[in-house]
């Protein structure tokens, strides 16, 4: 899954776990599993903004407008992009909403099989 996303010409890396602290520092789209054992478990792709877009949402003063308005058309925009090319690889995948921190990612379900 992530060749297929930087195979298209998206900055992709796979993080592991989802206890194990995910994709510090890293911008693009980040691939990682939940070993739960309820209907949260699976693997998802989340879209994270850079480093310096996010200083400018949680800076001290409070967020810039400005970055934040952009963070969010990004992540809207980005979330759409990455459905669209993991169905086009044979994924079949669906946006999810994490209850518990209010962040979107996207839920990999499985793939399809060509034949």
């Amino acid at each position: 899954m992530t060749d297929d996303l930087r195979q298209a010409g998206i900055s992709a890396v796979f993080a592991g776990s989802s206890f194990d602290g995910l994709s510090r520092g890293i911008a693009g789209a980040v691939v990682f599993h939940a070993p739960y054992c309820d209907e949260s478990a699976g693997v998802y792709v989340k879209w994270t903004p850079s480093q310096e877009l996010m200083r400018q949402v949680i800076r001290p003063e409070g967020p810039d407008p400005r970055a934040l308005a952009l963070g969010s058309a990004t992540q809207e925009a980005m979330n759409t992009a990455l459905l669209g090319i993991l169905r086009a690889a044979g994924w079949e995948a669906s946006h999810y909403s994490n209850s518990v921190t209010g962040e979107s990612y996207l839920k990999v379900l499985k793939t399809f099989s060509a034949g």
